[in-house]
């Protein structure tokens, strides 16, 4: 599929590249616009580090693609980046990867057309595999964009970095980064790009923006009053809060932030005081080996159904009271009627932790799962509102006009995000918790994610600076299995014990075997 030759229409659109719309343009987008445009390979890699603008040079290359009548397809792994960014940058036809590959309309629309996936780079082989097979049967291009640097698909196989390596498709470089603006922040996002993270974190450590505070309880506070003061007080003139954007490795480091800033945001009067309970659900993210064993189904997890199954409707929620018999699990739903879950119906359904968060007017919250809003509205994964009040039967009234059912469940607290969550995101200042309680989920790539995703500041708080040098330090890259076996000494060795281990074991059966077998087995002991 690779040297499949592209539309001739799309070949003459090299022409164009000499008369951009975007002014602004590098040299280097330029190039990345032109390949894009007048190659004739059916997929193209365009790899970029974090800020280097590949959204924007996208907007060109969508622009030639409709010029020469074609169309544009843009695709991304999260809702987050699909409807939410890639939509806020004018990609109005945006949609999650899953969409693509479990909706026929979905893929009958691309049919000769270009699919575009960005934050490629979090997309697993099983799914690469499938979007492969769609763009080949649909006789689609296929433009790849995202940064083997940053965070990779939580699902087995890192498959952009795979295709590159192991696929030898080269890819298109854009590596001058754009979004810092102060010099001395962007020159150490460029050496943790680059992997070299030491060499990074001591130019944020010389500038400042490290702060080292061992007591737990005044490292948090401080964040928090970091917040408040940035979002609320460093306005930008206009009178408008910046956008400010906290993250943390970890749920747990997560939560007692976020808590900090409520109290912080209660105090200066930016959220009310009186709260409400509002019941939320999170996924626990069992692998599909998991979901197949009934102990891992225990009382007081929720089933949701993503879609319909027979006896369940998509969207159905169901809480889990004990196991049945023949794999089967008890549920209720919310009436309190009881059924039968089979548990070979896994792929129609995730599984859910619950608890009840305290919210209040004023609050920031993010959508986690995908829905309606009483009055139709559709709600995306990753999508922030502020809650502008509550009706008499508590549900929540949202800044975009809409009222969420106060029973939605798929919402969270807005103010923090993990690191993998943040991934795509641009704001105008990150501060970044991460203390000892956070090192065990810290890599050189959740850092340079994090650290990346400021225009004009970040902020990094920890207990022990040495400590998270170490952490991330330590790269979070999963090997395939192919680069596994390339040229390792150890595992040949492994493959060597084998061979012996097999032919000694054939040789003990050999004892009374017939002369003729006798030789062959001395034969194979020769090999």
């Amino acid at each position: 599929m690779r040297r499949r030759k592209a539309p001739e229409a799309l070949l003459r659109q090299s022409m164009r590249v000499t008369s951009l719309k975007e002014e602004n343009l590098t040299q280097e987008q330029r190039n990345a616009v032109q390949y894009a445009l007048s190659t004739t390979d059916g997929i193209t890699i365009i790899a970029g580090k974090a800020g280097t603008g590949k959204t924007t040079l996208m907007k060109e290359v969508q622009q030639g693609i409709h010029e020469s009548g074609k169309q544009l397809f843009a695709f991304a792994p999260s809702a987050e980046a699909s409807r939410v960014v890639q939509r806020k940058e004018g990609f109005e036809n945006a949609q999650t990867l899953a969409v693509l590959i479990q909706c026929k309309s979905a893929q009958d629309k691309i049919k000769n057309a270009v699919i575009w996936i960005d934050e490629a780079g979090m997309i697993s082989n099983k799914d690469m595999n499938k979007v492969l097979d769609i763009a080949k049967a649909q006789n689609a291009r296929l433009i790849l964009t995202g940064d083997t640097k940053q965070h990779s698909s939580v699902e087995r196989g890192d498959a952009l970095r795979i295709l590159q390596s192991e696929g030898g498709i080269a890819p298109v470089q854009v590596n001058k980064i754009q979004r810092q603006k102060n010099e001395q922040y962007k020159l150490a996002v460029q050496d943790l790009s680059k992997s070299d993270v030491e060499k990074g974190f001591r130019k944020l450590d010389k500038i400042g923006v490290i702060h080292e505070i061992e007591d737990g309880k005044e490292r948090i506070e401080k964040i928090a009053d970091d917040y408040f003061s940035s979002t609320f007080k460093s306005n930008t003139g206009k009178n408008l809060p910046k956008e400010v954007l906290v993250v943390s490795p970890t749920h747990i480091e997560g939560e007692k932030v976020t808590q900090s800033i409520r109290e912080k945001l209660k105090k200066e009067n930016i959220i009310s005081s009186e709260e409400k309970p509002i019941l939320t659900f999170k996924n626990i993210q069992l692998t599909v080996a998991q979901k197949q064993k009934s102990e891992n189904y225990t009382e007081g997890l929720w089933v949701i159904f993503h879609q319909n199954s027979k006896g369940f409707k998509a969207g159905s929620r169901y809480e889990i009271t004990g196991t049945g018999n023949e794999n089967t699990v008890l549920v209720k739903d919310r009436n309190g009627a009881t059924a039968l879950l089979p548990i070979n119906k896994f792929n129609d359904y995730n599984l859910f932790s619950s608890k009840e968060i305290p919210l209040s007017k004023g609050d920031k919250i993010r959508i986690t799962g995908n829905g309606k809003a009483q009055d139709g509205k559709h709600l995306f994964n990753g999508m922030l509102y502020q809650i502008t009040g509550f009706d008499k039967q508590g549900n929540i009234k949202l800044s975009n006009g809409s009222t969420l059912p106060k029973d939605y469940g798929h919402l969270t607290s807005g103010y923090v995000m993990t690191s993998h969550a943040s991934q795509g995101k641009t704001v105008d200042k990150v501060i970044i918790s991460q203390s000892s309680m956070s090192l065990r989920a810290s890599s050189k790539e959740q850092f340079y994610v994090s650290v990346s995703r400021g225009r004009q500041s970040v902020a990094i708080y920890t207990d022990d600076k040495a400590d998270l040098l170490q952490a991330v330090s330590q790269s979070g890259e999963r090997k395939s299995a192919l680069e596994l076996t390339r040229d390792k000494p150890s595992v040949k060795m492994a493959v060597e014990v084998n061979r012996i281990g097999t032919i000694n074991k054939l040789k003990e059966k050999s004892c009374n075997c017939h002369p003729k077998n006798q030789e062959k087995f001395y034969l194979i002991n020769q090999m």
